[in-house]
This record gives C-alpha cells, structure tokens and sequence, in this order.
C-alpha cells in the first residue's frame, strides 16, 4: 500500500502520458494518410485534366487544317496515335451527321465556340465531342478506359483502397474501383476537370477507421 502511494502518482500520471501520446501518434498517421490521398488525387486530377485538353487541341487542330476528304483521310490515322479515339467523323457541306445528337451538337459547338458532347454513356464507358468548323465540322468517338494514363497513375489501381470515379450528373464511371467496404469514415475528393467541353467531376474517396 505505501509502494501504491509512493508511485501511484508517476503511475497515472505515465498512464495519462501514454495515453495522449497514442492519440497524437494516431492523429499523425491520420494527417500523413490525408496527405498521401490529396497529393495522389490531385496527380490524377492533372493526368486526366492533361488527357481532356488533349482531345479539345485534336479538334481544334482539325478545325485548323481541315484535311482534304479522301478515301483514307487523314484524320482517320488518329485512333493509331491516340489510343482513346476510337474514331473520327467528319461531316462537311450538306451532308447530314449520322444521329441527331450529333447534328444538335455541332450547333451548340457553333454558338459556343468550343466542342462539347453529343454522348455521353458512362456505362459503356464511351463518349462522344462534336466541334463545329467550316467547311468540315470533326467528331471523336472516345473510350473512357483508354483515357487515363495507367503508366502515370500514382496508385497501383488493382490494390489501392482509393475510389476514383468520373462523374457527370446522373452518371459515373469507375476508374480505379478501390475499397469502401471497411471504414467509419473517409477522405473525400472532387474537382471539376480543367476542360468544359468534358465537364466530368473527378472524386476520390478513401475508407478510414477512427484513431
């Protein structure tokens, strides 16, 4: 009893000592964690912002050089150099667009000045952009899959825990599948992609147990 007395004190006070040390050391590792998923979500939102940019400046440069129609045109050797264009449509004159989407496309793109979208199937994981030009307006068919730079993806997406999607109003598309199943709470991501005629909503979401 009089050890108890002697040392009770140091005890509790190393017992509270401890205690605060295993939160604050648990805090840390939560703060290093939210830091690794920010850095590696914002890596993927550049990579794919990068990817979209690149398909507006294919049109655009379309648009500029408006190559001569022919029965292999030029145009048609994109889907070899571009893996995500899966393929290229030209209509020029009179001559009418395949599907109305597209027709009503093209006239948005010349009252905005831009391309934008005439599809948009996230299931099938295809979408379409339309920019109007004279005398040839372009469409490319994309594959959304083919899309992301897998060779600088900053996660291993077979393993990571992250959850990337695509979203665009109603629809999503799975990027990089992650883990949801286990975990209190998580961290979160969304940021708009750095092109508006591919308004997609990139979001990251990451599973976390409480410290």
């Amino acid at each position: 009893m009089s050890w108890m007395r002697r040392h009770g004190a140091w005890i509790a006070v190393w017992l509270v000592a401890t205690a605060v040390g295993g939160v604050a050391l648990a805090r840390l590792e939560l703060a290093r964690l939210q830091d690794a998923f920010d850095t590696d979500m914002r890596i993927v939102h550049r990579l794919l912002s990068q990817r979209v940019v690149q398909h507006d400046a294919v049109l655009a440069t379309l648009a500029l050089l408006q190559p001569a129609a022919q029965a292999l045109a030029p145009e048609q050797k994109l889907p070899a150099l571009y893996p995500q264009i899966l393929s290229v449509q030209r209509r020029e004159g009179n001559a009418a667009w395949p599907n109305e989407a597209q027709s009503a496309a093209e006239t948005l793109s010349a009252a905005m000045r831009r391309a934008v979208l005439s599809e948009l199937d996230f299931s099938r994981g295809r979408y379409e952009l339309v920019l109007a030009s004279r005398p040839a307006s372009f469409a490319l068919q994309m594959d959304l899959r083919a899309v992301v730079p897998w060779s600088e993806w900053p996660m291993a997406p077979q393993t990571s825990p992250v959850r990337v999607t695509l979203e665009q109003a109603s629809q999503t598309f799975v990027v990089q599948r992650g883990d949801l199943g286990s975990g209190s709470w998580r961290f979160g991501f969304s940021k708009h992609l750095a092109a508006d005629s591919q308004p997609f909503d990139v979001v990251g979401q990451r599973p976390q147990h409480d410290p």
